[in-house]
């Protein structure tokens, strides 16, 4: 097929966005290289690849590099014309759109703080991701896909709910999608599996529920891991030396990705680099997180 040329997606097995790039690849009948990544030992390709995010997905094509799962499609479907994802019309093309940000804005992102959040912040991001699945229940009512008769961007996009919430559920030990509930929706699933092509691309369910359970795990131990890297760089290796003075979870923000950034260094103090003591007049932290001096 023209254009098909060195074709190659930097991916992960277990990553509904690595899927959604499959997805529209074989939909088109496109062939291509699946390059195994593991994100937390990032290859240097990926790196090179994708400078900015440094994350999966990322497609090559002609020594060209696109990142970003959504904007991956649209090039896919832009470059190789059989068997179109986006609508050709105009208008309609700009709603398929406002869908699959409103899936990635309103449902994924909740998705995740209900992987990694505590208790109370947990059953808030359920609740949030319930309101976002009745409004696309109200949206693909009456319909067999979101595409019509036909996989289009919002089924590419929603296409993970078919297996990975429920694994995500099951680690997280909360309940999201009730098929009472939701009617129009779980209908939409079904229809939506009987491509072969969808099922070709689902990682084993046992395999992938083992990895999310680990998964958290892994995430957590990184944001430690992260976090020391950070107050070692800002104790050990700055121009001037910073002390940092209140580690606390507060203090450790996440951004999507879950990398730790450290913040609030209203109670830092600044070292001359190599000086072996520092004096202070009085202890310095919140109580219950200060380290013993």
């Amino acid at each position: 097929m023209a254009g098909e040329q060195g074709v190659k997606l930097l991916g992960a097995w277990f990553s509904p966005f690595a899927q959604r790039v499959e997805l529209a690849l074989k939909l088109k009948g496109v062939k291509y290289v699946a390059v195994e990544e593991d994100i937390f030992n990032k290859s240097p390709l990926l790196l090179k690849s994708n400078p900015v995010l440094k994350k999966i997905p990322v497609l090559l094509h002609n020594e060209k590099s696109i990142c970003e799962s959504l904007v991956i499609v649209e090039y896919i479907d832009e470059t190789w014309k059989l068997n179109p994802i986006l609508p050709q019309d105009p208008s309609d093309k700009a709603v398929a759109r406002f869908w699959a940000k409103y899936i990635d804005e309103k449902l994924i992102e909740v998705i995740r703080k209900i992987l990694f959040s505590k208790a109370e912040e947990q059953e808030e991001a359920v609740k949030q991701a319930k309101e976002a699945l009745e409004v696309l229940e109200e949206e693909v009512k009456g319909k067999k896909l979101f595409g019509g008769d036909t996989i289009g961007l919002i089924d590419i996009t929603l296409g993970w709910i078919s297996l990975w919430l429920g694994v995500i559920e099951e680690a997280s030990n909360v309940q999201i999608f009730d098929s009472e509930k939701f009617p129009c929706l779980a209908k939409w699933v079904l229809n939506y599996l009987e491509y072969p092509f969808v099922k070709e691309t689902m990682p084993p369910r046992d395999q992938l529920a083992d990895f999310f359970k680990n998964f958290r795990w892994k995430k957590r131990f990184n944001v430690a891991v992260r976090t020391a890297e950070g107050l070692a760089y800002l104790h050990h290796e700055c121009l001037e030396w910073v002390i940092y003075c209140d580690v606390k979870p507060v203090n450790i923000l996440l951004d999507s990705e879950f990398e730790s950034k450290i913040s609030d260094f209203g109670l830092a103090k600044l070292s001359p680099r190599g000086k072996q003591t520092l004096e202070a007049s009085r202890i310095s932290g919140t109580k219950g997180y200060t380290a013993p001096k």
